[in-house]
């Protein structure tokens, strides 16, 4: 039997390079560059004949090779808290889309909300020479400073920090709305319930806008976290149908919207109906709350808006067009009205 006939595969045609496009439009390689780059002193008419013969080729610049010619990166390192929390995958899509808009490609690191990854995701970022690192978490706080060591910008997207540029929101008057709001509905039997992954400076103030609010508002105030599925108050750990019907709790107020949802879970299994037993309000409005099967009431942060000016910060720091000392930038929050909240049994609308 003879042996069987070996197809060879053709050779993968080589991509066309910046001195084919150079030939094919009939000029020098610094005016291709020029075209590439955008260079204003390039006439229209070679402007056109450049384009062309790019198109025609399907040239596509270099552009690690570039960015050596410029000294300077075109990607943005992005830090965030956990991708399994919708509000930081919605924060990373806003933060690329902010960076391309700008003309920066992004490099996202996922810290699991771990203080020692968020060390390591910038010092991976360092290594491959981003041009700035946005951090959208800061558990590691001034520990991320000591690591950054000047080598170059960072603006943070929480508070945590006062060595950098800041963009933030309020998130004590954001609890202060949603426990408002709770009050206003005739709640006086509250729980805030936040958890052991929340950032410390964030936990800090959303408790401090619950507590505020609850002052003068309420007669029951019992603050903890939600761990497994249990609310931890003070050294006792509760079951949630426990805790709400023996102490007959009416509203609970969470640091966020993934704590709420397991909240409603194990309200729902506990055979506790929602808002009919007990009013639930979350903060951050992540894309699952507006559900129809959710519709939770929550507390929206502005992630576009937020993304947009921490990129802004960002680049200007980069291209050296902001100078000075740290700047600070701060949103509002709004209370969202949905299904998960409304008057307690036998109350009144105040």
């Amino acid at each position: 039997m003879s042996a069987p006939r070996l197809r060879h595969r053709a050779h993968a045609q080589k991509a066309p390079t910046i001195f084919d496009v150079a030939a094919r439009a009939g000029v020098s390689k610094s005016t291709v560059s020029n075209v590439i780059r955008g260079a204003p002193t390039v006439a229209p008419e070679l402007r056109t004949r450049v384009q062309e013969a790019i198109d025609t080729l399907g040239y596509r610049p270099n552009g690690l090779a570039r960015q050596l010619v410029q000294a300077r990166s075109t990607t943005i390192g992005v830090v965030v808290g956990d991708f399994r929390n919708q509000f930081f995958s919605e924060m990373a899509v806003a933060l690329e889309r902010a960076a391309s808009r700008r003309g920066y490609g992004v490099m996202l690191c996922n810290s699991e909300g771990e203080p020692d990854r968020e060390l390591e995701g910038i010092e991976r970022l360092l290594e491959h020479r981003v041009a700035g690192i946005l951090m959208a978490t800061s558990g590691a706080g001034d520990r991320a400073e000591k690591v950054l060591d000047m080598r170059c910008p960072m603006v943070f997207i929480c508070d945590g920090v006062d060595w950098c540029d800041l963009v933030s929101v309020e998130d004590s008057a954001g609890t202060l709305l949603a426990t408002e709001h709770l009050a206003m509905l005739g709640h006086r039997r509250l729980v805030y319930l936040s958890n052991p992954s929340i950032e410390p400076v964030t936990a800090r103030a959303r408790l401090e806008g619950f507590c505020t609010g609850a002052a003068g508002a309420a007669e029951v105030v019992l603050t903890g976290d939600l761990e497994a599925g249990k609310a931890r108050i003070g050294n006792k750990s509760h079951d949630l149908g426990a805790l709400v019907r023996r102490r007959r709790i009416t509203g609970i107020v969470c640091v966020n919207d993934s704590t709420a949802l397991e909240v409603l879970d194990h309200l729902e299994r506990e055979g506790l109906a929602v808002p009919e037993d007990v009013s639930v309000v979350g903060f951050d409005d992540i894309p699952t709350a507006g559900l129809a099967r959710i519709s939770l009431t929550t507390v929206a942060q502005p992630v576009p808006a937020l993304a947009e000016d921490a990129v802004r910060l960002l680049c200007g720091r980069i291209d050296g067009s902001l100078k000075g000392e740290p700047k600070v930038v701060r949103h509002q929050v709004s209370l969202v009205e949905r299904g998960t909240t409304a008057p307690p049994k036998g109350a009144h609308y105040a």
